[in-house]
């Protein structure tokens, strides 16, 4: 009995856990390590509440500070988890991010701009239908080379009649990968 609710604790406890799962990789310096930068061991992982680097990463830690151990350039991120709608409908996602970066949406390429240019804004080209309280994967993939890094994924439903404001996707919309 009382492994049972030390096991019945533990998933509650993990439940209770919002964000996406990040792993973070260094990069080495004017490379082509950028092109298969997740082949390797992360430097380091953590659980990020949102993904909301911004004005910039370095030394902002209401935004989220990079971690100890991770280059100020020539890195890279990939938060994994799944994302929970809090209301039906299609939802467009949009980045706006300096250097390079892909996300999927329930296994769906939805933005994809891997390259090291400058800042991008770019928006998902189709709604992607979320049912209420369901859980979709999602996977986000971030490139910083040099200069500034900055990331804010954000969504909003598609509705062509909600003129919509665009929302960072909220910490209690996002459970991390285990």
């Amino acid at each position: 009995m009382a492994q049972l609710e030390a096991v019945e604790s533990e998933i509650k406890r993990a439940d209770a856990v919002r964000g996406l799962k990040g792993e973070y990789f260094n990069l080495g310096r004017g490379s082509d390590d950028w092109k298969n930068c997740f082949h390797a061991s992360p430097v380091v992982t953590r659980v990020d509440p949102q993904i909301h680097f911004y004005p910039n990463w370095y030394g902002f830690p209401a935004y989220g500070a990079l971690p100890i151990g991770v280059n100020r350039e020539y890195f890279a991120v990939r938060w994994t988890g799944e994302v929970r709608a809090p209301i039906a409908g299609g939802y467009l996602f949009r980045a706006h991010s300096d250097n390079g970066l892909r996300v999927w949406v329930n296994s769906i390429l939805v933005i994809d701009h891997w390259s090291q240019s400058d800042v991008i804004d770019e928006t998902s080209k189709q709604a992607i239908q979320l049912t209420k309280g369901q859980r979709y994967p999602i996977k986000v993939e971030y490139l910083q080379g040099w200069g500034d890094a900055h990331l804010t994924l954000h969504w909003k439903l598609s509705d062509p009649a909600d003129l919509g404001v665009w929302q960072i996707i909220p910490q209690e919309c996002l459970i991390p990968a285990r």
